[in-house]
């Protein structure tokens, strides 16, 4: 026995790439891993249904099988309502038991931040303390002196709005056409409101039903030609795919083109596009399925490709952004010629100022609320999504649950509240809050202001100056989100003696590895067959930021397979888990069972994958796969990650990490990589014996550039130092800096800096690896 288990200790520290010292394993530990290394739960309980009794089973249930720990989700879906009212002093005894019953039983215990499984949201939360976006409304006036004139108001959610700005600019050709057609607007579902369809608002929705798997459509009737090359299309529809079609007689149709989709929140999507201008009379959005619409707005101006990507309302992450495009000269806003007429607006949403003459595109600029909430979530414990890029609003949501959970549970069992979670990040985009337009001036020296049309989709200065200008909007917002929500929560658990687990990644204003940077544990996730695809930014992320303990929402399943999941159906995908970089599991999931008479018990709706005491291997087989799962652990987080490569992810914003195949060629599959970020390069890594090292003692043979055309004058300096110093540098040299403004000096610099990095015979600049790895003799598992 003691001959197999050293040979799976061997086998292990082989097979998971960790750089263990073997004389620091312990044989007895291996045995008999302490509880740190035990498998951890989330327990959910369902729409309200909890009770003492069921506690106290589900945890000694836990305690006897040999998991470690659990985190309380609290969910509604697809179970009737019990009596816990979310919050209600019932609730907070609940918790508190389980955390009493949790120290009695030696298991650690947390507790997600919210009602639901994202993200940051309650009943709490007023609507001026919820996630922003900008908003605007349009008018062309003429010019004149003491013009006065009532603007629209822009879109207005959850009855909250507030001005930014009112613009002017001579009116571009097609902003006078655009605004003089006035189609005439049906529908195939005759019953849907299309008077609220083209209004530039997002206020409102009409649902078109399909009806014997006919097409839908929705129908602009311009009278004459007209010449439309933009299309804004804000809908709720995931399934339903799209086309633009166009006809001269109303009739006859003929396809444009299909219509890409992009995200912008739970349950709002968005096809934003620019293509090649088409003239026609009649055009028609059609969709093979029904639609859920807010707003179409066809266009003749030429706006920019993905706006709402480009503007932090969707994700779409800056190495996949789709050129901005070439505009005309008459399609593009003169700054010089912008006026601020702000303070010639009051309150009543009255302009009176001189404008000289000419045609002029009136702007008026404003936030409102995204309509985010926190989900699935009971009606007592749902609300509006916190705004993510203030820290007193945040502090307020923080204190109205995790708070009063710290102060409850603590003086039951002062030892037992040890994390508190963010879970998956499924609130899409941001893209304003108080004093935004301040810290944009502080921190990067010109005002945002003038660049508002941007937000518009069209281009201010020039196409470049225009993509630079939103690269530094993004970054703001990214780094407030990454600062006042992700990094604010962990300030705030910390004080409270807590840690933080959080899931680094989602469809929002998100860079993945310094979110990462502010979990104690940084958690993936991993689904029963599926791709291994949600697990890189929490890994990469533990990696380069020193953390010890990788975890992941493990063995998520849907219903397929519900009672039918055993331990050696499991254990694959948790093998494969650990091969990659994971090294614990925070199963999913565990149902609390508030009934503890009843058999199988309580489901989480159609959610696996069914880890529950009611299981019938659950101390037999289910005991000896978690010692296996412990041992495993107590291995893997001993020593140091082994990594070949380190992938630099670039300077855009919101960024990710950077897959294998991304690369032509793919970099090899037996050769590892981490991804890597500016803040990591320039604030952890150092340069030793030619190698990239980290405090921790992981090194890295080289450097690999992703997504380098642009990049930061700090970051090119730092490339500059490491190459100085030997460092092998793989990657395309950066054409310019990324940003709107540098100094001549900085211009001058930086092309002194790449000449010199892309003149040295460290820096290669291809990816043809089996040349690498034979000029450089480097030591990748691939080429031995």
């Amino acid at each position: 026995m003691i001959q197999k288990l050293s040979s799976l200790v061997t086998i292990i520290l082989l097979s998971f790439a960790n750089l263990v010292d073997a004389q620091n394993i312990s044989e007895a530990l291996f045995l008999n891993p302490p509880k740190q290394y035990k498998p951890k739960t989330w327990m959910h309980a369902m729409s309200a249904n909890m009770s003492k009794e069921g506690l106290t089973k589900d945890l000694e249930a836990m305690s006897e099988a040999g998991i470690g720990g659990l985190l309380l989700f609290n969910i509604t879906q697809g179970i009737p309502n019990g009596k816990i009212v979310y919050n209600s002093p019932e609730h907070h005894v609940m918790i508190a038991h389980a955390a009493q019953e949790a120290e009695r039983l030696g298991l650690t215990f947390g507790v997600h931040n919210c009602d639901g499984w994202s993200s940051s949201g309650g009943p709490w939360i007023l609507p001026e303390e919820s996630m922003k976006m900008v908003v605007w409304s349009e008018k062309i006036l003429r010019g004149g002196k003491n013009i006065v004139s009532t603007l629209p108001q822009p879109t207005k959610r959850e009855g909250f709005y507030r001005d930014i700005a009112v613009l002017a600019y001579p009116s571009l050709p097609t902003d006078i056409t655009d605004f003089e057609a006035k189609p005439i607007v049906t529908a195939s579902d005759k019953k849907a409101n299309t008077a609220i369809l083209n209004d530039n608002k997002w206020d409102a929705e009409t649902t078109l039903k399909q009806e014997d798997k006919n097409n839908t459509w929705i129908q602009f009737d311009y009278g004459k030609p007209q010449t439309i090359q933009s299309i804004y299309f804000i809908h709720n529809e995931r399934n339903t795919e799209f086309s633009l079609a166009f006809s001269d007689d109303g009739v006859n149709f003929k396809t444009h083109g299909k219509l890409k989709k992009i995200r912008t929140s739970k349950a709002e999507w968005a096809n934003n596009i620019t293509f090649a201008p088409v003239t026609a009379r009649y055009f028609r959005v059609v969709g093979d399925g029904s639609m859920t619409v807010k707003e179409i707005t066809l266009r003749g101006t030429q706006l920019m490709d993905n706006t709402l990507g480009r503007i932090s309302i969707s994700r779409t992450e800056d190495e996949n952004l789709e050129p901005i495009g070439s505009p005309d000269a008459s399609m593009i806003i003169d700054k010089n010629k912008i006026l601020d007429l702000t303070k010639n607006f009051n309150k009543e949403g009255v302009l009176q100022a001189d404008l000289p003459e000419g045609n002029w595109t009136i702007l008026r600029f404003g936030y409102t609320a995204t309509n985010a909430l926190n989900h699935p979530a009971s009606k007592e414990g749902r609300g509006l999504e916190v705004d993510k890029l203030s820290r007193p609003f945040f502090k307020k949501h923080y204190d109205a649950f995790v708070k009063k959970i710290v102060e409850n549970s603590k003086k039951l069992a002062p030892n037992a509240l040890q994390y508190v979670e963010i879970d998956s990040y499924e609130m899409g985009g941001q893209n304003w809050t108080e004093g935004i337009d301040s810290l944009f001036l502080k921190e990067f020296g010109y005002d945002f202001k003038l660049f508002l049309p941007l937000i518009t989709g069209r281009f201010v200065e020039s196409a470049n100056a225009s993509e630079a200008v939103l690269d530094d909007y993004r970054e703001l917002i990214c780094n407030l989100m990454t600062q006042n929500y992700f990094g604010y929560f962990q300030e705030l658990c910390h004080k409270d003696g807590l840690k933080t687990y959080i899931e680094p990644y989602g469809f929002g204003p998100l860079n993945n590895l310094e979110i990462g940077s502010k979990a104690d544990i940084p958690m993936g996730e991993f689904w029963m067959n599926r791709p291994l695809s949600q697990v890189a930014s929490a890994i990469s992320a533990g990696h380069i930021y020193g953390k010890n303990v990788i975890s992941a929402e493990s063995f998520t399943s849907e219903a397929q397979l519900n009672w039918k999941v055993h331990p050696a159906l499991l254990k694959k995908s948790g093998d494969r888990a650990w091969a990659v970089g994971i090294n614990e599991f925070m199963f999913h999931r565990f149902a609390h069972q508030a009934n503890p008479n009843v058999l199988p018990g309580m489901t989480m709706n159609r959610w696996g994958s069914h880890i529950d005491r009611t299981q019938t291997w659950w101390l037999n087989a289910g005991a000896a796969w978690f010692k296996y799962l412990s041992r495993g652990a107590y291995l893997l987080q001993s020593g140091v990650p082994v990594s070949d490569l380190l992938v630099f992810v670039g300077d855009g914003s919101p960024n990710g990490v950077v897959r294998r195949n991304e690369f032509e060629p793919n970099i090899p599959k037996g050769t590892n990589f981490d991804c890597v970020n500016a803040d990591v390069l320039i604030n952890r890594i150092k340069a030793e014996n030619g190698e990239l090292v980290l405090p921790e003692g992981t090194r890295y043979k080289a450097l690999v550039l992703s997504s380098s055309d642009q990049m930061k004058f700090s970051t090119v300096k730092r490339l500059h130092e490491l190459a100085q110093k030997g460092i092998l540098i793989i990657g395309q040299k950066p054409q310019e800096l990324r940003g709107y403004q540098h100094t001549p000096q900085q211009q001058a610099e930086f092309q002194k800096m790449v000449q010199d990095i892309w003149s040295k015979p460290t820096t290669i600049k291809h990816f043809n690896w089996t040349e690498i790895f034979k000029n450089q003799k480097y030591p990748c598992r691939l080429c031995h």
